[in-house]
């Protein structure tokens, strides 16, 4: 159940982005409600769901990437201080939280795996081989040698697929502005704190 609350609050940010990306006075209607605020500080949370971080995620980078944002300091600013926690979000990138991670995803795994083919519109999901579901991946940091050679066999997870392409086109487009764009220091701001998280 909680799971399908994760689903379903993540089709609803991407419905959001999709409405902000559309322009005009949904745009606005949108940007002025406080609630983007609180869906972009969950990036700074220690431990977040990868379905609904990747749909943040995509949806931070629609608000950075809004004219209305980009050029303007003085609008930007309660965004950017949003996000400037994002020591807990990098290192799902590395080895430092991609065991926790790879639990994560093991939930939505093991339901998908138990779906039955019951008639040609419903397709049964066929786990990889390489995808063992009983391994046991310590978190954090005290993941040893042999943990992590075993959690690089889940690099075609797509759910992880997903979440590392959602954080690296959010980084890109943080560290491109921070590099071209002169109206606004604040992605420099945001830059410096990602270098400050390891980001490399």
């Amino acid at each position: 159940m909680q799971m399908l609350k994760y689903q379903t609050l993540a089709a609803e940010i991407t419905t959001l982005g999709g409405l902000m990306n559309a322009g005009g006075e949904h745009r606005q209607w949108i940007l002025n409600d406080s609630v983007v605020l609180d869906l972009l500080t969950i990036m700074g949370h220690p431990k977040t769901d990868p379905i609904l971080l990747t749909a943040i995620c995509t949806f931070a980078y629609d608000v950075f990437e809004c004219e209305e944002i980009m050029d303007d300091e003085v609008k930007m600013s309660p965004y950017q201080q949003a996000i400037q926690n994002l020591n807990f979000m990098i290192p799902y990138l590395g080895f430092e939280r991609y065991p926790d991670l790879l639990q994560m995803t093991k939930r939505y795994h093991s339901i998908q795996s138990s779906v039955v083919k019951q008639g040609d519109d419903q397709e049964a999901f066929q786990p990889n081989d390489k995808m063992d579901m009983n391994i046991d991946i310590s978190n954090g940091p005290e993941a040893n040698q042999l943990q992590i050679l075993a959690s690089l066999s889940h690099l075609d997870d797509y759910i992880v697929n997903d979440l590392f392409k959602s954080i690296i086109r959010l980084v890109e487009l943080i560290c491109r502005q921070a590099s071209v764009n002169k109206k606004n220091s604040l992605f420099q701001t945001i830059s410096s704190n990602l270098d400050d998280c390891q980001r490399e």
